[in-house]
């Protein structure tokens, strides 16, 4: 260091678990902060003029877990809508042909007694007859 240091103080969050190392590091009493965090304090001894000032720190820097549980819901969220929208897609590009098919097999199986038999009944009564089996008139 080009200018030298009489006695630094560390400080460091007790909440963020770190330890350090360093020739001369005494730890002082631990203090509260104006925000009612408590904060380790240490004193090294001073750092003559170009001399070198070393410090090991150790472990890794902790925080709560909401912002990880937070972020890992939102991004379920949004692959559960891109799953559904991609699914929705599949089922709306079916061709007519295929549709009209379902709905004339649904007619032939008379869904009475079911929750949307208003509407098949409605779909139903648009179609004209067909001379298969089960559907429509048969003429005899």
């Amino acid at each position: 260091m080009p200018l030298g240091l009489e006695n630094p103080v560390v400080m460091v969050p007790e909440s963020v678990h770190l330890t350090l190392a360093a020739p001369g590091l005494q730890a002082m009493v631990s203090q509260t902060d104006d925000r009612g965090a408590r904060i380790q304090i240490f004193q090294l001894a001073s750092v003559p003029r170009n001399g070198v000032l070393s410090i090991t720190v150790s472990g890794l820097p902790t925080r709560g877990a909401l912002g990880k549980t937070i972020a890992t819901v939102l991004v379920a969220a949004l692959v559960f809508a891109v799953v559904l929208g991609w699914r929705r897609t599949r089922v709306e590009k079916r061709p007519e042909k295929s549709r009209g098919r379902r709905d004339e097999t649904l007619c032939r199986a008379g869904r009475s007694g079911t929750r949307t038999a208003g509407r098949w009944s409605r779909r139903c009564a648009a179609r004209p007859a067909t001379g298969r089996a089960g559907g429509g008139d048969r003429g005899g």
